[in-house]
């Protein structure tokens, strides 16, 4: 039988699809523990389900209830329409069937969060193709308001315990526990660009000043706009130049547009200053950007210049930081920890710290200078340590 069952449908993925109950898996797993009740346990707890879900109906009151109202109330209405319910449809059951007491569109998408089609897939039903470009009654917006846009950007903030990119900020607003809570919070980035952009929003909620310098999850700094200028690249230029007194090459401009950023987060800001890579983009090559720049030219550009301004250390000072940085953090010290503290440590101390590329390289990976700069602490055996 189960030779025969696969070669009606083709293949064994085909026929496990076909045996599938539910779309979320999770669903399945759920089931397959309820089907392995007595039937009496079944039986009371389909009873228990179906009284948590009236009472919901009756009156919705709580962030749970009205998630399940609304999810129920759009459940009832694509089963009498025999399909997922349009918003005019929606609107058309709950004016001629009132007796059903289906709560109002606008309500369902507050309760659940996003536009129509959001509560369609949060109703576990198939999106329609007018569901969020309807027209709305007079008096209605679901335009956001500048108090809730910023109040949303504060709320994520706090959680998460720093200010937050866009990925983050759209992951946490998606979150089923998010949404289940009271009030709206933007999904998309439409709302945030009344604002300029999403760096600006978060300065006019006060969740980051105006200059203040901004982490991804990684510890890398972000930038504060995404496109440069061409009066900026050209000011970015005689800015190094003058540092150095004469046109810079690109790696010594590489090395003094490090030194510009590490002193001004010293001082808990950061300076927008385009990298090599983007003024080549802008500018064709280098001699083309110093000329638009006023500055003069240079020969081979991509010869490095005796005068380097890149520091060096000696390998015990390496060691030593990685020591220093050791005491400071304690366990688990790896290569995201270190390069957190070290852009702290270069922010709020002006500190002159080797990268961890410098370190690597110097000591043939993270792992070996780890053991050479504290030996008592890192063994050869991976089991103590957790490699």
């Amino acid at each position: 039988m189960p030779g025969l069952a696969l070669l009606r449908y083709g293949s064994y993925f085909d026929f496990m699809q076909r045996r599938r109950r539910f779309e979320d898996p999770r669903s399945e797993c759920v089931y397959a523990a309820i089907d392995t009740l007595d039937a009496g346990l079944q039986r009371e707890l389909l009873r228990d389900l179906a009284t948590i879900h009236a009472l919901s109906l009756e009156n919705p009151r709580t962030p749970a209830d009205k998630v399940r109202a609304a999810v129920n109330a759009l459940r009832d209405a694509a089963e009498i329409l025999g399909h997922s319910p349009s918003v005019k449809e929606y609107r058309t059951l709950c004016k001629e069937l009132s007796e059903l007491r289906l709560p109002p569109e606008s309500s369902v998408r507050r309760w659940l969060g996003g536009g129509w089609n959001d509560c369609l897939r949060r109703a576990l039903l198939d999106v329609v193709a007018d569901g969020d470009f309807a027209s709305r009654p007079i008096g209605f917006s679901d335009r956001f308001d500048d108090a809730e846009v910023l109040a949303a950007l504060c709320e994520c903030a706090a959680e998460l315990g720093h200010a937050p990119t866009v990925t983050e900020y759209f992951g946490w607003a998606r979150r089923p526990d998010v949404r289940d809570r009271p009030g709206r919070r933007p999904s998309s980035f439409k709302p945030f660009e009344r604002f300029g952009n999403f760096r600006r929003a978060l300065i006019a909620a006060g969740v980051i000043g105006e200059n203040e310098a901004r982490y991804s999850a990684n510890g890398r700094i972000l930038p504060l706009r995404f496109r440069y200028s061409d009066s900026e690249i050209s000011s970015a230029l005689l800015m190094v130049a003058r540092r150095l007194g004469r046109s810079p090459r690109p790696e010594e401009y590489r090395h003094e547009r490090q030194r510009i950023y590490d002193e001004a987060m010293a001082k808990g800001e950061i300076r927008p200053i385009p990298t090599v890579e983007v003024i080549r983009k802008r500018r064709g090559d280098w001699n083309a950007a110093l000329a638009a720049a006023g500055l003069e030219r240079i020969e081979h550009p991509s010869q490095p210049h005796l005068g380097t301004t890149r520091p060096t250390y000696t390998d015990d000072e390496k060691l030593e930081w990685l020591r220093q940085a050791w005491k400071e953090l304690g366990e688990p010290f790896t290569t995201n920890a270190y390069k957190r503290w070290r852009a702290i440590k270069i922010r709020t101390e002006a500190a002159a710290i080797p990268c961890l590329p410098t370190i690597e390289r110097t000591f043939g990976g993270w792992n070996h200078a780890r053991r050479l700069a504290l030996p008592a602490i890192y063994t050869d055996d991976p089991a103590q340590h957790g490699e």
